[in-house]
């Protein structure tokens, strides 16, 4: 461990902003959710206290209308380069400055727990409710970024130990520790896009029914994988337009940040994956299907050629499809009850034909529309009941 300096009149904290989906997209109709957040984090390294650390987030970087008023935090058209002030209101300042118990309630407060995880403590991430603030300072189509100004974080209070032994006192707060609480390393950032309105997903409906398969027997007698059931999936475009569902592969929706995204085949692939399934034992209440996510990188749009049309499905209006999904009849136990659900996914979607998004004629495309897209669910409340 570093050694800690004792004499520093500044305690470093790790600040970083986060986005709710990737690419982060504001749009202005509200169809898609936009929000950021500010994850922190006390390191290990610079000190080793045993009690958790408490701040008020009242006036400081984690109060985002007061952070855009005292400039706390910049917010910059990129284009320009310039910094889009917020007018600042004298209430709202004056909020800012009290730092009394009689002001603020267990919300005001952020609480840095002292347990380490993975050689470092753990993350705390607070939602800035940015989206209210922001509506009246963007411009469609245009790309900003939110910036620390600075290392100070405008923390006027903070102490160690709990907010409920801090504000025993219904009259005041205890004194704050005298460091000042600052960010450590580079100062963060993020960049988001700003959008008028993104379509949202038509709907379809997806059920799902039982079909078994006939036995039929091997030349050494054993029974063979066609007495394996299967599940019959009846997809409905119940939407009045022509719709494409990108059925395999690679997803070029708003995901959440983290979020690994499943190429598996959909269930409206023309070989549905097994893994679109829930199989569970109702006598072990097991998943026999694993969730796991399949790395597979889709060369058809991982080398550069471009996406096939086997690639997608193409729904007129109220078009019904059927798929077929063949269940691992060797994983099923003689006797035993399997319920089959279908798991939640999304995909990719677009209105239009497949001559719309490739052009006619063509058999691949190489550019994805720049609009950003809001995944469709695919799921149903169909429970198929399974007795092997």
């Amino acid at each position: 461990m570093a050694a800690v300096n004792t004499e520093s009149q500044e305690l470093p904290i790790w600040v970083g902003f986060k986005g709710n989906n990737q690419p982060l997209v504001f749009d202005l109709s509200g169809a898609a959710s936009f929000e950021l957040y500010l994850n922190i984090r006390r390191s290990a390294e610079v000190e080793a206290d045993s009690r958790d650390l408490v701040l008020l987030k009242v006036g400081s970087v984690f109060d985002f209308p007061a952070a855009l008023d005292k400039g706390l935090v910049e917010l910059v058209d990129e284009a320009s380069g310039e910094v889009v002030r917020r007018p600042r209101s004298d209430t709202n300042q004056a909020q800012a400055e009290q730092v009394t118990s009689i002001t603020v309630n267990s919300e005001s407060f952020i609480t840095l727990p002292t347990d380490v995880q993975h050689r470092d403590r753990a993350i705390k991430t607070v939602s800035l409710n940015a989206a209210p603030c922001l509506c009246a300072l963007v411009r469609p189509e245009l790309k900003y970024h939110l910036r620390l100004r600075d290392k100070y974080l405008g923390v006027r209070w903070w102490a160690w130990g709990s907010p409920h032994e801090l504000c025993k006192n219904s009259s005041e707060l205890p004194p704050s520790e005298r460091k000042t609480l600052v960010s450590c390393g580079p100062l963060r950032s993020k960049t988001f896009t700003v959008v008028s309105e993104i379509p949202k997903p038509p709907k379809i409906s997806i059920n799902l029914s039982l079909e078994e398969a006939h036995a039929s027997e091997g030349e050494d007698g054993a029974e063979s994988e066609a007495s394996s059931p299967a599940i019959h999936i009846t997809i409905t475009n119940t939407s009045s337009q022509h719709i494409i569902l990108k059925t395999i592969g690679d997803q070029p929706h708003l995901t959440s940040p983290g979020e690994i995204s499943n190429p598996r085949a959909r269930v409206t692939a023309d070989c549905p994956s097994v893994q679109n399934f829930s199989i569970v034992d109702q006598e072990t209440q097991e998943d026999i299907i694993s969730h796991a996510t399949l790395f597979i990188t889709p060369l058809a749009g991982g080398s550069g050629r471009g996406w096939p049309r086997k690639q997608f499905l193409a729904l007129a209006p109220h078009e019904r499809v059927i798929r077929t999904a063949k269940l691992p009849g060797h994983r099923l136990i003689p006797g035993r009850e399997y319920h089959v659900g279908l798991r939640r996914t999304g995909c990719w979607w677009a209105y239009g034909t497949l001559d719309d998004l490739f052009g006619e004629g063509n058999a691949v495309f190489k550019r994805w529309p720049s609009t950003p897209t809001i995944p469709m669910t695919l799921e149903s409340e169909d429970v198929v009941v399974l007795h092997h």
